[in-house]
């Protein structure tokens, strides 16, 4: 006996559609330019129960990073595989990649002035490193010792 496939209820995916839009605070201007569909189709969308066809549905789930097998079926992860981030996640690890990058800028400016001015003591390459990255970024706060 041949296995019968799931029955694709098309108010189902509306459902879980719109409950997407609601989640992500979506409006249909943002659908209309992620997903490449017409203003009255988007509109259809969200008034008349209408579902994108296939290929606006793809669009659609990577738009919203949902899972498309979530979205037609309402089974698995709701969530894309690998795609669980938000806006502020994204934000974040943008934010953590110049943080990042400027490090990387910092310890190189520490291993020219190591190696470059031949430091004897890891306060004095320190020392070095203030004065190159002074150089290069103005002076820090942090530059004046404090007396006691």
């Amino acid at each position: 006996m041949a296995k019968r496939k799931p029955e694709v209820e098309r108010s189902e995916i509306h459902r879980r559609m719109m409950a997407v839009v609601r989640e992500q605070g979506l409006t249909q201007a943002d659908l209309v330019r992620g997903t490449s569909a017409t203003s009255p189709t988007v509109s259809d969308w969200f008034n008349k129960g209408a579902v994108p066809d296939a290929e606006k549905l793809g669009h659609f789930c990577r738009l919203t990073r949902t899972n498309a097998h979530w979205m037609i079926l309402g089974t698995g992860p709701k969530t894309a595989p690998g795609e669980g981030e938000t806006a502020s996640d994204l934000a974040f690890a943008l934010g953590a990649r110049a943080v990042l990058t400027e490090l990387k800028r910092l310890l190189g400016g520490l291993e020219v002035a190591y190696f470059g001015n031949r430091a004897t003591t890891l306060d004095a390459a320190a020392l070095a490193a203030m004065k190159v990255i002074e150089r290069t970024s103005g002076p820090s706060h942090r530059t004046r010792r404090q007396a006691p």
